[in-house]
């Protein structure tokens, strides 16, 4: 039995049709996937933050009361870890560019992840 002309093509705009909505279902759940995946990076680095800040701060504080009983002069203890604090912070300003650089790199990599595995 021979088809006709809009048959076929009736037959085709279905597939078509199917073929695009499967698609988009596709472009759907990697993009869901994605968001997940950069959602738990994020909450992975605030949980780390707020454990690492507090113990920063004690060990801190643990310096710069060691430092003045070592100098006798609890300010000049304090003053030295507050030095070498700003130190580090003007580290880090200095390498914004490359810090945020490298924190771009880890997350387009981790977004990245699934069409590496694919390849």
């Amino acid at each position: 039995m021979k088809k006709d002309c809009g048959q076929i093509f009736d037959e085709l705009k279905e597939d078509v049709t199917a073929y695009a909505e499967l698609k988009f279902e596709l472009l759907k759940l990697n993009t869901f996937e994605r968001a997940g995946k950069l959602a738990a990076l994020f909450s992975y680095a605030l949980i780390i933050l707020f454990l690492a800040v507090p113990a920063a701060l004690c060990i801190l504080l643990a310096c710069g009361l060691w430092l003045g009983k070592v100098l006798n002069s609890p300010s000049a203890g304090f003053a030295i870890i507050s030095g070498c604090c700003l130190l580090v912070i003007g580290i880090v300003v200095c390498f914004k560019k490359r810090l945020s650089t490298k924190i771009m790199n880890i997350v387009i990599s981790v977004l990245n992840e699934n069409e590496e595995k694919n390849a």
